[in-house]
């Protein structure tokens, strides 16, 4: 039978299980921290004078327990150096058996273990901020090997911070609440590398402290966790190399494998993507709010603020302020910039914002100003021109600023109007065009890239899947080379000599020319080569960096913007001048790094590159500990980097055979197609052998040989479709491969199309007739710069006739025009003519280039209004007269204009320029399958524009004002 417990004694056993069990809770609570995630967690405290980070990493291999350890790898010049390390704990209470622990492994002893002893009741009087103490542990003792180490607040350590404290700041101090906040690694580094392996921080037991205790805040506990100084970044004490990427909705977990670091966040109020960010261990670039009155006005600084950011903006890392911000915007961003000055005072985050123009100013204003152009698939804007631009871009800044720049992966918008981007045929850049501009843009010494997207990553559409994997493979190359390219100064462009003449050594052979029977277009007797196209200029960047010299060599392609052809040559010569024979000279991949033989030359040394294949990087270092740890980052990259090279590889022979195979049906396909696409495939069944037995490296070099055999298919492709254009811009579908069998369907509409009225809608097009230039509102604008005059004038040097239109710009009596032209000094643009819907437009003219064209990398430039400057025709050199056309499809009815514009100091001349509307028909071409034997007879779709235009009569200059002298006898001139 139970016994009977009274009341009292009932509670007094209840209150005692509570008591005990509170303990027990307390005592179980433990933070664990196992360094598995990818964001490095501990800052490094040194004297950067004297100590330099070469590594600061999670590491994959060496660990004690986890899938992880945090590596931090440092060399010191002077003998004995302090360097210490903090790690941020929760706050937790004083207690006799609080003890944190810590495994350790280096290759030098000396490290010791200890925890930051807060007294929150103190007050520095000098400060006037929190007093704080170290409290010292164990020490590391066991060289090469995994030692655990302790430290404990005990009575007798605590104690003896605290007779220190009365010492100096009198008896009368409070001690009250004291707690530990920080974990501490303290070392006294000596000559030459340390390294550091930190695994498994636990801290036992966590006793919150109680209500009311003065917490230290962020910005008393920590330094700023990003700074620019001049053209450096620094995150958390070490230089930081951005890769943005803007974020479109897909997972964020992409994004972050991918290696972008930081990711754009347009809504900086989108908590939920921060958080997720954060948990990834990747940065955020988010879009700071604006000030708004209620009915939206955005406020200026004088009439309202923005509310303080709170911990929740954290992850971002620094606040954009926008893309191709002009001159104009400069009041609206300076006031903008004062509000985010105010407040974001707790972590003072970097301003970025890209801008297009007065770079001499905004360079002042921003510690991080970008740049940047949409170049590709533009006419005589090669990539070594878009290298010189930025680097003209840069020398209009600031001296000593930070400069980075947005690498474009899609066309531009306006060469897309009206298109559909699920279409099987979409305009895209090739991955080896994004790799271009990449290596461009870091040869003009950007300190940073950020890649635009205006669709998400996670897209399906063709040539999606090609750019989420170079993009991986390029933040592969640039972590790799992270510390030198963010410490590297530009010294100059050195040239590269070919052993031989570049050859394709897999030549293709072209269509046979044009005949009656579509069944002769596949015959092999007449075949003939294709050429080589002209390659004309490599250039190695080189650098002077923290490290060494870092040499990037780079294939500068004429019309690679268009279609990239093989860019691969074995045995470069490299003349690099000032380097001694001391020091060792690398070839640096993700899959391999090997020593290169070096030739010591009155110049410097020279060396020799076996295969340049576009791009390549060299280092240059007399730091063999600078040497091994590039050797240890390239080993982790090694199997990531060689299977994106090997999908990228797969993923472009699948899209290239889908578009042979359309232009095989189109009657415009190639003889030796077959022969180079069986080829790509031989070499991806090698690197995919190469992948299963582990040779990553091999299976990056046969992957890449298969891309360049795509690539010289592609170009002939192309170079059969551009071959009869005045430039590849002529058509709307000859500036991509991909969109190639488009041109084709649009030359079969025009052969077929009848025309029994051509007009030429532009009445003063031959420029004869003043008065007729005046009545129908030819427009003649000017941009007023100081030291430079500029007009457009009826010019009696035509190339037929009595007149011709000349755009003059010289500088200005007696004053110095400026070295780079900020705006076009004089431009002309015709009147509007009305097109409609479903017509093309042939464009043409002649042009002539009296004086090169300086102080502007555009030279003169002629666009239509349909398309924009995108898609403008350019000219730079003087010469003769040059007859120019362009096809534009008509997606929507309305008007047209055509502009001519002169963007430098210079002289040209145009003449004889026609508009007409054709109308084609819309049938396509039938398959052969479908193709009667009558129906046989196809159009010439090889002849050049003019040829596939149904017989236009030839437009002759007089009275007719330009229009087809047909016309003229039906009609009055206005």
């Amino acid at each position: 039978m139970p016994s009977r417990m009274s009341p009292t004694l009932r509670d007094c056993l209840a209150a005692l299980l509570l008591f005990l069990g509170m303990g027990s809770a307390a005592a179980a609570a433990e933070f664990v921290e196992g360094f598995d995630g990818p964001r490095t967690t501990w800052q490094i405290r040194c004297n950067e004078s004297e100590c330099r980070v070469l590594s600061h990493r999670r590491h994959a291999q060496i660990l004690r327990k986890g899938t992880g350890s945090e590596n931090v790898e440092l060399v010191v010049a002077r003998q004995i150096t302090p360097v210490q390390l903090e790690h941020r704990l929760p706050p937790s209470r004083v207690l006799p058996e609080l003890t944190a622990s810590l495994w350790v492994r280096s290759n030098r002893s000396g490290a010791v273990l200890g925890l930051r002893l807060v007294f929150p009741h103190i007050r520095d009087p000098d400060t006037g901020k929190i007093v704080t103490r170290d409290l010292h542990g164990d020490a590391y003792t066991q060289a090469g090997s995994w030692q655990l180490l302790t430290c404990r607040t005990t009575e007798k350590e605590v104690e003896s911070r605290i007779r220190l404290l009365r010492a100096q700041l009198g008896s009368n101090i409070d001690t009250r609440d004291m707690y530990v906040d920080r974990a501490l690694i303290s070392l006294e580094a000596g000559k030459g590398a340390t390294e550091l392996f930190l695994d498994e921080l636990r801290l036992t037991p966590v006793v919150t402290p109680t209500e009311g205790t003065p917490l230290l805040q962020p910005e008393e506990q920590l330094a700023p966790t990003v700074e620019v100084r001049l053209d450096r970044l620094l995150v958390e004490g070490r230089t930081f190399f951005p890769r943005i990427i803007a974020w479109h909705g897909e997972p964020l977990e992409r994004l972050a494998a991918l290696q972008f670091n930081p990711i754009w966040i347009s809504d900086s109020s989108d908590t939920d993507a921060l958080r997720a960010l954060k948990s990834l261990g990747v940065f955020a670039m988010a879009t700071p709010p604006r000030a708004v009155s209620p009915t939206g006005d955005v406020l200026d600084a004088e009439s309202a603020g923005l509310t303080p950011f709170g911990p929740e903006s954290d992850p971002i890392l620094f606040w954009n302020l926008g893309t191709g911000i002009a001159e104009k915007d400069r009041r609206a961003l300076e006031s903008w910039r004062s509000q985010l000055l105010r407040a974001d005072r707790r972590m003072k985050r970097p301003l970025v914002a890209d801008v297009s123009g007065a770079e001499g100013i905004y360079s002042r204003l921003l510690p991080m100003m970008g740049t940047s152009r949409w170049h590709m698939q533009q006419t005589d804007f090669s990539y070594r021109r878009y290298r010189d631009w930025l680097i003209q871009r840069h020398r209009l800044s600031r001296h000593g600023s930070f400069l980075w720049t947005w690498i474009q992966t899609e066309p531009h918008p306006a060469l897309t109007a009206g298109r559909d981007v699920t279409r099987k045929n979409p305009l895209i850049l090739e991955p080896e065009q994004i790799r271009l501009q990449t290596y461009s843009a870091l040869a003009a010494g950007c300190r940073g890239l950020g890649f635009w997207t205006t669709r998400g990553l996670d897209q399906n559409q063709p040539g999606d899947e090609e750019r989420r994997l170079i993009l991986q493979q390029l933040n592969y190359e640039l972590l790799l080379l992270e510390d030198w390219l963010a410490t590297g100064n530009l010294l100059d462009q050195i040239p590269i000599t070919l052993t031989e003449a570049p050859r394709a050594a897999d030549q293709v052979q072209r269509r046979q020319k044009p005949s009656r029977a579509p069944s002769a277009v596949r015959g092999q007797n007449e075949a003939e080569e294709v050429e080589t196209p002209p390659e004309n200029v490599l250039e190695a960047a080189m650098f002077r960096t923290d490290y060494g010299l870092l040499l990037l060599p780079v294939w500068y392609s004429r019309d690679a913007q268009f279609v990239p052809g093989q860019m691969t040559a074995k045995d470069v010569r490299i003349i690099v001048p000032g380097v001694t024979e001391s020091a060792t000279v690398w070839e640096i991949s993700t899959t391999h790094m090997r020593s290169m033989p070096r030739h010591p030359v009155a110049e410097g040394i020279e060396v020799t590159l076996p295969l340049l294949d576009m791009t390549a990087a060299i280092v240059i270092s007399s730091d063999q500990n600078e040497i091994s740890r590039l050797r240890r980052k390239m080993e982790e990259l090694r199997p990531r980097s060689a299977a994106a090279c090997l999908s990228l590889a797969e993923a472009k022979l699948a899209r290239v055979i889908a578009v042979d195979r359309e232009l095989q049906g189109l009657k415009a396909g190639l003889p030796d197609s077959e022969r180079m696409i069986a080829k790509a495939d031989n070499l991806l069944s090698m690197a995919r052998r190469s992948w299963e037995q582990q040779d990553y490296h091999h299976a990056r070099l046969f992957s890449g040989d298969a891309c360049r055999m795509l690539r010289i298919l592609q170009q002939a492709h192309w170079q059969e479709a551009a071959k009869s254009l005045s430039s590849p811009v002529a058509s709307p579908h000859t500036i991509s491969f991909q969109s190639l069998p488009d041109h084709w369907r649009l030359i079969h509409r025009i052969g077929r199309g009848t025309n029994p009225h051509v007009v030429n809608l532009l009445h003063a097009g031959d420029f004869e007739d003043p008065d007729t230039l005046l009545a129908e509102d030819w427009r003649h604008d000017q941009n007023e710069t100081d030291g430079i005059r500029a007009t457009a004038e009826l010019y009696a040097r035509p190339r037929s006739g009595n007149y011709c239109l000349r755009l003059i710009a010289a500088p200005d009596v007696g004053k110095t025009p400026p070295v780079v032209v900020p705006a076009p000094p004089v431009s002309v643009t015709t009147p509007a003519v009305t097109v409609r819907s479903g017509q093309i437009v042939h464009i043409g003219g002649w042009v002539r280039i009296a004086a090169p064209v300086i102080g502007s990398l555009d030279g003169a430039i002629l666009y239509d209004s349909l398309t924009g400057p995108a898609g403008a025709l350019r000219w730079h050199e003087p010469g003769e007269w040059q007859r120019f056309e362009m096809l534009r499809e008509v997606q929507q009815s309305g008007e047209m204009r055509v502009k001519m514009e002169l963007t430098g100091l210079g002289e040209v001349h145009f003449d004889d320029i026609r508009i007409i509307p054709l109308e084609p028909l819309d049938e396509v071409p039938p398959s052969p399958r479908q193709e009667s034997p009558r129906e046989e007879a196809a159009p010439e779709t090889s002849s050049g524009i003019n040829q596939l235009l149904p017989r236009l009569p030839r437009l002759r200059k007089g009275s007719s004002g330009g229009r087809d002298e047909t016309e003229t006898r039906d009609r009055r001139r206005p």
